[in-house]
């Protein structure tokens, strides 16, 4: 066997053919495209500034509408209704296109050898070509190729530009069909060239004529319409020839330049990770992930020559050590950088979930703990030790120690059971003996309830004071007072510790860090009473003005599509808390790269039969040859009532057994208690709920949504993938739901709606 016989029998038979048994049969019953990879693969991810580009950027920017282009075009594939595979982004070397067409011509046009036609003569490792999209039916074969071109800034197009795109991308369709065509010479072909950023009525009536442009205009019908109608048009396939083919078009997309390959490359669990892994370590620079590459490659991987020019970026900058030895953190925002910088003694730092508020915090813990040697910290969790926050925190800080074995963290809890009016002194004065008993630098105070008598003589004994999610907290208070009707208790946490603090801030000299969002804040706090508990939060906020208050916008947490989908659902719920006379103002959210996921997806339905679709959710998860782990997967929920919520808890946990060990579960919790936690891949259930009630000073009635919060919750917490499923679903009740909807129906680029 000569060697290029070899390498096509290593394309078809060991790589191809395993990828397409593995990740490319659809289960009985189910239609669509089997996408491959099942998430476009980002490369192009620093956010560049806006308004004037010079230098690097301007390159860079032109990469990123290249790119942009080809995932609109993934969007559309991703609607398609008929069983196919779309490979996107399949490049070749010479060596491995002429294992299929060994006497192939050089396409160069300005070839030192001439304009005749003559053999090709590249070297082996070199590029021959690319292709940005193949879609295989059943009996035919697309070749799509993407342009980038946009509107210049007076509205027109480029007329040269437009004319060389259309002939690189007819050459490049060419090679492909030609590859094709060595395959399976009877297959049915077509080919076209893409303009997802060009709206028609823009475009020159010579490009109009020519069916194999396509334009912005209705381009996710015309995609679908377009593969159903391919295979109604072309002749019956022999499938074990398709079969081959598509075994020879997924081993060439997957094997690599140096003939290795990694099959996992087309499973979604594998892309899941690897994004997950950036997003954990902010890896979100072009810069950050060379850097992070050539330390894993080793010492000597880096090549001689010219040094790599790199975009600017100016919302980034790189982490100081302390982020990445301790938090395993790359890069940090400017601001993020700015609170962490914070001398001021009191600061309340207030910005979207997913904005960086816990990282700078302990990023600001830990070198206080490395750095003081006689001060004491003490860090506030408003959920228990059971919640993956605190678990979090308490991990994070203990393993400090390994690094200075006197700097130790003890965690504790605050609890009370039963009449108040006996066991809040019982524990107060447990909390008491127990900060007295701890020699430990760092104290995690766990608050499971909230309401107590004067903690502030306890707590003030700290140096430092940090509050994450003051939110939750406040959520809490409410609750708990409002429990305790008869008699009426208000004095809490916030009243009795937090406020004191900086009251008494001439006499002390306890610093405090606040931590906020108030998206997340519940809509009770919008119809509270004139109370101490209202009172007491609004008297505590009033403290931190000037440089006291510090705001973080950039998501760094999330995928670009799960970031751009919060930012929507945030204006909503701004919008929402905004009636009659109390209208709020909160930092916006904006992306913070560019790095791709996959689209959130949020089911609707109309009854509660959701079992069937988080079994379905989890298959795709979990299915064979999955990398990820039950760790990596929440299933969060919320419903009304605590006697629901525990029964809907028992169902959910009834579907996990298939998935579910002793000692390794996928991860079930009430939303509402997630603050600050995280994780890869996140199912959301919550029944769809909304409250109508009078204003008191115009009568004007309102509706108000649960579900608008509970979505902008759940999908916070997944950093790659998230499926909300809302159950009981009505329409035309409440205004704010259908108005986010009615967006999010348009938004297909980021965000799927299910309706059953």
């Amino acid at each position: 066997m000569d060697c290029q016989s070899g390498l096509r029998k290593r394309i078809e038979e060991i790589i191809g053919k395993k990828i397409l048994e593995n990740y490319c049969k659809n289960g009985i019953g189910t239609s669509g495209p089997t996408m491959v990879p099942p998430i476009p693969t980002s490369t192009f991810i620093d956010k560049l500034p806006k308004g004037v580009l010079d230098g690097v950027n301007v390159v860079e920017k032109e990469h990123q509408d290249s790119y942009a282009a080809e995932v609109i075009l993934f969007r559309c594939f991703e609607e398609v209704k008929d069983n196919c595979v779309v490979i996107h982004q399949l490049e070749y070397t010479h060596k491995q296109y002429a294992a299929f067409l060994p006497n192939h011509k050089c396409n160069k046009e300005s070839c030192k050898q001439g304009p005749d036609d003559h053999p090709c003569h590249k070297q082996p490792k070199e590029i021959e070509g690319e292709c940005d999209f193949i879609v295989i039916g059943d009996n035919f074969v697309a070749v799509f190729e993407v342009k980038g071109l946009s509107l210049q800034g007076d509205g027109t197009v480029d007329e040269v530009k437009l004319k060389g795109c259309c002939h690189s991308a007819r050459t490049q369709r060419k090679r492909m069909v030609d590859l094709i065509k060595s395959i399976n010479p009877s297959v049915t072909t077509y080919d076209f060239t893409v303009f997802p950023n060009l709206p028609v009525e823009q475009v020159n009536e010579c490009y109009l004529v020519d069916d194999t442009i396509m334009f912005s205009d209705e381009l996710e019908r015309l995609i679908v319409d377009s593969c159903k109608s391919f295979s109604s048009q072309a002749s019956s396939g022999d499938k074990t020839a398709m079969d081959k083919l598509c075994c020879c078009l997924l081993g060439l997309w997957c094997i690599q330049n140096d003939s290795t390959y990694e099959l996992a490359d087309g499973s979604l669990a594998k892309c899941i990770t690897d994004i997950d892994r950036k997003l954990r370590g902010a890896l979100v620079t072009r810069r950050a992930v060379d850097e992070e590459n050539s330390k894993k490659k080793g010492k000597n991987s880096k090549k001689k020559g010219k040094a790599k020019k790199y975009p600017e970026n100016l919302e980034m900058v790189p982490a100081p050590n302390i982020f990445k030895r301790h938090l395993e953190i790359s890069c940090l925002t400017k601001d993020q950088l700015d609170v962490f910088n914070s001398e001021e003694q009191f600061l309340w730092v207030e910005g979207p979930a997913g904005s960086g508020k816990t990282i700078a915090m302990l990023g600001k813990i830990i070198h206080l703990a490395l750095t003081t040697s006689d001060k004491r910290i003490l860090l506030i969790s408003p959920t228990d030790e059971k919640y993956p926050a605190s678990k979090r925190y308490l991990e994070v800080l203990s393993n400090i120690s390994n690094i200075r074995q006197d700097v130790t963290c003890k965690s504790i809890t605050y609890d009370y059971e039963g009449d108040i009016s006996d066991q809040l002194q019982k524990a107060s004065t447990l909390l008491s003996q127990q900060l007295a008993g701890i020699t430990s630098k760092i104290v995690l105070l766990n608050i499971k309830r909230s309401l107590t008598h004067n903690v502030y003589s306890f707590i003030n004994q700290f140096d430092y004071i940090f509050c994450d999610d003051v939110q939750r907290l406040f959520q809490k208070t409410i609750y708990n007072s409002r429990a305790q009707q008869k008699p009426r208790y208000d004095k809490t946490i916030i009243s009795e510790g937090l406020l004191p603090i900086v009251k008494n801030s001439s006499t002390n000299k306890t610093s405090m860090w606040i931590l906020f969002d108030a998206a997340q804040l519940p809509y009770e706090w919008r119809f509270l009473d004139r109370s101490l508990t209202l009172d007491s939060f609004n008297e505590l906020k009033s403290f931190f003005v000037g440089n006291k208050y510090k705001e973080l916008t950039v998501n760094l947490r999330n995928t670009f599509e799960i970031s751009f989908l919060l930012s929507i659902i945030r204006k909503h719920c701004e919008r929402m808390y905004s009636f009659g006379t109390l209208p709020v103002k909160w930092p916006e959210q904006e992306e913070g790269h560019v790095l791709r996921g996959t689209k959130a997806v949020i089911y609707l339905l109309s009854d509660d039969k959701w079992e069937d679709v988080l079994k379905e959710e989890l298959e795709v998860l979990k299915g064979p040859d999955s990398s990820l782990e039950n760790k990596d997967i929440a299933v969060l929920y919320r419903d009304t009532t605590t006697i629901k919520r525990a029964n809907l808890r028992t169902t959910i946990r009834s579907v996990l057994k298939k998935w579910d060990a002793l000692d390794d579960k996928i991860t079930v919790h009430n939303a509402v208690a997630c603050v600050s936690a995280e994780w890869p891949a996140v199912i959301s259930i919550n029944r769809h709920r909304s409250y109508t009630f009078t204003l008191p000073d115009n009568k004007e009635k309102i509706t108000y949504s649960y579900t608008l919060g509970c979505l902008y919750r759940a999908i916070s917490r997944a950093r790659v993938y998230s499926t909300a499923i809302v159950f009981n679903y009505k329409p035309n009740i409440c205004e704010y739901t259908d108005k986010l909807l009615d967006e999010l129906r348009e938004r297909r680029d980021v965000c799927r709606i299910v309706e059953y």
